[in-house]
């Protein structure tokens, strides 16, 4: 996967992925064009607890952390490998 990942041609802004921020979450997932279900399918998750944490009303697990880690940096990445 970082293989992948290092070959990837697409630039994205730098995030400080150490804290995911809800507005985080939102970006990337509107920047690869897709909706809070697809996400939610995506990363095997409720649409509810997705936009819970869109909202900042919970927080993501640690295991749930990491998927967000590299969907937010590198977006198409998960899409096209997890879908």
């Amino acid at each position: 996967m970082l293989s992948v990942l290092q070959q990837s041609h697409i630039h994205y802004p730098k995030v400080n992925v150490v804290n995911i921020q809800p507005e985080d979450i939102v970006f990337a997932r509107k920047r690869c064009k897709i909706s809070q279900n697809e996400l939610a399918n995506i990363l095997g998750i409720s649409v509810r607890t997705l936009e819970s944490w869109e909202r900042g009303h919970r927080k993501p697990s640690k295991a749930a952390q990491s998927l967000l880690r590299l969907f937010i940096r590198a977006p198409n990445v998960l899409v096209n490998y997890l879908t």
